[in-house]
C-alpha cells in the first residue's frame, strides 16, 4: 500500500474485537497485517 509521505519507521496498530490490525513500514510503503478468528466447528 503506497502513501503520500514516507512512513518514517512508525507502525500503527489497533486492537479490535476481531483481532489486531497493523500498518507496518516497509521501505517507502506500508504492509497491512490483520488477523481474524477461525470459526469453531459446531459439535
Amino acid at each position: 500500500m503506497g502513501h503520500a509521505e514516507r512512513p518514517q519507521n512508525r507502525a500503527w496498530e489497533r486492537f479490535t474485537p476481531d483481532g489486531p490490525l497493523a500498518l507496518l513500514p516497509l521501505g517507502n510503503e506500508y504492509s497491512i497485517v490483520f488477523t481474524c478468528h477461525q470459526p469453531r466447528p459446531t459439535p
